[in-house]
């Protein structure tokens, strides 16, 4: 979408649609924060440390956006309801391989929320490019977290692991793609693993 002049309701619309972004990135972060406490494996932590800076990241980034769209980023409610799911997540997760696999679920949440707003068409080319690359960066959190986990075994007792990923939900052949790798993946480490 664009406009002449610049549209000052269109404007805020997306303002607003970005600060459910910016609130969700803020959320993600102390996710990873709360879940970095919870392991005392030091390359976990790591990579807890590394996706929360991504995020903290991609949030300024939001910030910035809303604030030149003549929003205010601070007005957003938070996402409670989110935030309290992803805590009842990783304080039920029992193994390290729970912790991450709550992570990951987290991730793909993300890739949903970014799907559903690129679809829908209604932003202008700077922040489709910033809610793509938001998106693109949630894939790679993804794969990360999925080879560490395909590193502690192929075991799928877990139930959180059961569930459907949310991004399936929007069946795209490149994330078909992206999926089936991911499977693969697992499965050939957990095969190298159990020998």
């Amino acid at each position: 979408m664009s406009w002449f002049g610049g549209n000052k309701e269109a404007q805020l619309a997306e303002a607003t649609l970005l600060t459910s972004f910016y609130a969700s990135a803020l959320a993600a972060a102390d996710s990873y924060e709360v879940a970095s406490s919870r392991v005392e494996e030091g390359d976990i932590a790591t990579l807890f440390g590394k996706l929360r800076t991504r995020h903290l990241d991609y949030a300024d980034d939001f910030k910035k956006r809303i604030k030149k769209l003549g929003g205010d980023p601070e007005a957003h409610s938070g996402l409670t309801e989110f935030g309290g799911r992803m805590a009842a997540r990783i304080n039920s997760a029992g193994s390290v391989r729970d912790l991450l696999i709550s992570m990951r679920q987290g991730e793909e949440n993300g890739v949903a929320m970014c799907r559903e707003a690129l679809e829908e068409g209604n932003l202008t080319g700077r922040s489709e490019s910033l809610i793509e690359s938001y998106n693109r960066m949630h894939i790679d959190s993804i794969r990360d977290l999925s080879e560490e986990i395909a590193l502690r075994g192929t075991n799928t007792g877990t139930s959180v692991e059961l569930v459907s990923p949310q991004w399936m939900r929007y069946p795209k052949p490149g994330f078909w793609a992206l999926q089936a790798a991911m499977i693969g993946l697992g499965y050939l480490f957990g095969r190298s693993g159990s020998k």
